[in-house]
């Protein structure tokens, strides 16, 4: 007697998983393209002190904040706070930010690090 291993609705089934994983590897493979047009803004006491692109090669650019001077670390499509004037420099443990909408805060300097895109600007057209 010859054992099938696998029936018309087993198919099916592999057939649809097969599909959702390939869709959702897709999904976030066009998610991080969207760095291609995007920037970095320093905020400082709620205006736009400084503007960067976000790009590949490494640059280390030197912000004035209202405690002293302090550096931000632009490489690899992501950004870091390098150094701080703040007394705790909790900023500085927040890590690399790499995707638009993410930011970098400190509070005792009143500084905004923000990516942006033009992606993500127009949500929706009514």
């Amino acid at each position: 007697m010859k054992k099938d291993y696998f029936n018309f609705f087993d198919i099916i089934i592999y057939s649809f998983i097969i599909l959702i994983i390939s869709s959702l590897f897709i999904a976030s493979v066009s998610l991080n393209s969207s760095n291609i047009n995007s920037k970095v803004e320093v905020f400082i006491k709620n205006k736009i002190e400084y503007i960067y692109p976000l790009t590949k090669e490494k640059h280390i650019y030197t912000i004035d904040a209202p405690l002293g001077k302090e550096k931000i670390v632009i490489y690899k499509k992501s950004v870091e706070k390098n150094s701080a004037s703040c007394p705790k420099k909790i900023c500085m443990s927040q890590g690399k930010i790499s995707k638009p909408g993410e930011f970098i805060i400190c509070i005792p300097n009143k500084e905004i690090i923000k990516i942006t895109s033009k992606k993500n600007k127009l949500d929706s057209k009514i």
